[in-house]
């Protein structure tokens, strides 16, 4: 199993790098709107709706959310920051629901609320992957972007696996552990100290990158144990099986989905100031 999830992890790896690289701004954003789709299929079926017809009708929703943030990418980048920085707060409610799991499901048990969750957050994924690609040297934020996700990933496995005892939420998500969660944030900062070091920034610059990459790391483990949460509710190990060794879309898109919105919206903010 963990060498069909490293080689699956591999090719993904592959893959995402051509999509970042090799890809237009409305390459990028076709591909990415279809994944985004694919992905809120899963999510549905989290949020209890086992109807086809029905499941489907949520993803057309979707795809209308989805062309509706085109529209702003494309008129004006600016228009992304409120949105943008909504999403990341509403990314925070969360963590009183995973703190006091189950006791605290009557919040978002409901089919209603849960497809609500699904529509803005995976919109707002969308539109925050979207929305850096379009900046000004787009590709190298993605790729630090996806860059520091995984760092925290691996880094958290890594230390987890070996060292691992304390459990971090075990209601939620047996597995994880405090030592895991030091072990990604140290490799989070590692990262972004090292690219900083690379970039010859000052020091306060180096700290405030770091800063950046230790918030975008939270709100990734907020993703994951967030999507954790709702499939022990809904009785699941994985919201699909359609990645061999990873799960589904989903699986690999819970830190994603809430550390994307923080992080474009500090870049939208900083490119601001650059213009400026």
């Amino acid at each position: 199993m963990l060498r069909q999830r490293i080689l699956t992890g591999i090719l993904l790896g592959a893959l995402l790098l051509g999509l970042i690289l090799a890809t237009s701004f409305k390459q990028f954003a076709l591909i990415t709107a279809l994944i985004t789709l694919a992905a809120s299929w899963e999510f549905f079926n989290l949020a209890s709706i086992e109807r086809l017809a029905v499941r489907g009708l949520c993803v057309g929703v979707m795809l209308l959310l989805v062309g509706g943030s085109y529209w702003l990418i494309d008129t004006d980048l600016d228009l992304l920051r409120l949105p943008l920085a909504l999403s990341a707060i509403v990314w925070l409610l969360p963590i009183p629901w995973l703190v006091r799991y189950p006791e605290a499901k009557a919040l978002w048990q409901a089919p209603l609320m849960r497809t609500l969750w699904g529509w803005w957050s995976l919109m707002a994924t969308w539109l925050a992957l979207a929305a850096l690609k379009k900046l000004p040297n787009g590709e190298w934020h993605l790729l630090y972007f996806f860059a520091l996700v995984a760092a925290a990933d691996i880094g958290a496995f890594a230390i987890g696996r070996t060292w691992g005892q304390t459990k971090l939420a075990p209601r939620v998500s047996p597995g994880k552990t405090w030592e895991g969660f030091a072990g990604g944030l140290g490799a989070t900062l590692a990262l972004a100290a090292g690219i900083a070091l690379a970039q010859g920034l000052s020091l306060q610059r180096s700290l405030l990158a770091m800063g950046i990459a230790a918030v975008t790391m939270l709100f990734s483990v907020v993703g994951d144990l967030s999507i954790s949460m709702l499939k022990r509710y809904r009785g699941v190990k994985d919201s699909s099986h359609l990645l061999p060794g990873h799960g589904g879309l989903l699986d690999r898109l819970d830190s994603i989905c809430a550390a994307a919105p923080w992080f474009a919206w500090v870049m939208l903010c900083s490119s601001q100031q650059v213009d400026g």
